[in-house]
């Protein structure tokens, strides 16, 4: 996540208003929104006021990181498109190449179902 979703969040995490956060920080409610739409950033000074504000660390605000329990289920959901991708598109090669001579458009679905299962093969290893 963004420097802009982080603040958001975690605001949002507290209950705070723009407003509050903006009279706690000492800055306007327009500043504090120009934050949490990436149209601005804060000072490092205001970021240690935000982490201060929000019990957190610089750090967390800073980082662009996922929480684990979103990219495990993402790489899950990814692995398993792609074991389907690699079925269909092998059996689309396999059906193409069994059946070119009768349909010679087939030779063509044969080959891009190749192409495909290697695309699909490729990218599940390179997750894993």
């Amino acid at each position: 996540m963004s420097l802009e979703v982080n603040i958001r969040e975690k605001r949002k995490a507290k209950k705070f208003s723009q407003e509050y956060v903006a009279e706690k920080m000492e800055v306007s409610r327009q500043a504090v929104s120009k934050w949490e739409t990436g149209k601005s950033e804060p000072s490092t000074n205001n970021l240690k006021k935000l982490a201060e504000l929000f019990s957190c660390s610089v750090d967390d605000l800073l980082s662009s990181e996922k929480s684990t329990e979103d990219s495990s289920l993402h790489t899950k959901n990814k692995s398993l498109y792609n074991i389907i991708g690699v079925i269909l598109c092998f059996t689309s090669f396999v059906l193409g190449m069994l059946y070119a001579e009768q349909i010679p458009l087939l030779t063509a679905i044969g080959i891009l179902g190749l192409s495909g299962t290697m695309y699909f093969t490729y990218d599940y290893f390179k997750n894993l």
